[in-house]
């Protein structure tokens, strides 16, 4: 499948839940994702602009395999995922095909959907939460944007671990 996001950082998780019932939107999940992905040890897959990543999500497990594409002002990727019934069996496949786990994050996530858009609300225990707004269409990702006044926040296309340098980079200025 086709998806479009755009993450939003520095945002207030309870004026943007506020903003978000106000509009419609209905809360789909409060919990939290652990994430591991997995790669060849010469990180091909990650170089060819693809990854493999395990979700464990409440008691459900997802494999999904992605690929990054040009997006313009959002972020684009192609993703298809599986809910998985046999967790061992599949490890055992990604590592049968040389395919080792490479890195993890975990993060709480509150989730929300109104017509088609998902909002994602991540905390992370080390940088400030943020809103990723996925949607089929830019503008409407954009209409999210200004409908939940977030104009004048930073916006960015960028994936989990540019973000987490950005924040790096960002301490190792303030601290200097």
């Amino acid at each position: 499948m086709l998806e479009r996001e755009l993450k939003v950082i520095d945002v207030d998780p309870l004026v943007i839940t506020n903003l978000l019932v106000q509009h419609g939107a209905t809360q789909t999940f409060d919990g939290y994702i652990y994430d591991i992905y997995f790669d060849t040890f010469d990180k091909l897959l990650d170089s060819k602009k693809y990854s493999v990543r395990l979700r464990f999500q409440w008691s459900v497990c997802i494999l999904a395999f992605k690929q990054k594409k040009k997006g313009g002002n959002t972020k684009l990727m192609v993703e298809n995922e599986f809910i998985i019934a046999d967790i061992v069996f599949v490890l055992f496949v990604l590592l049968w095909f040389g395919l080792m786990p490479y890195r993890h994050k975990e993060k709480k996530r509150i989730s929300f959907s109104h017509e088609g858009v998902c909002f994602d609300m991540d905390m992370y225990r080390s940088i400030p939460p943020l809103l990723e707004i996925e949607a089929l269409q830019t503008d409407t990702i954009f209409s999210w944007v200004e409908k939940l006044q977030l104009e004048n926040h930073v916006q960015l296309t960028v994936g989990s671990r540019w973000l987490m340098q950005y924040y790096q980079e960002k301490q190792m200025i303030s601290d200097s």
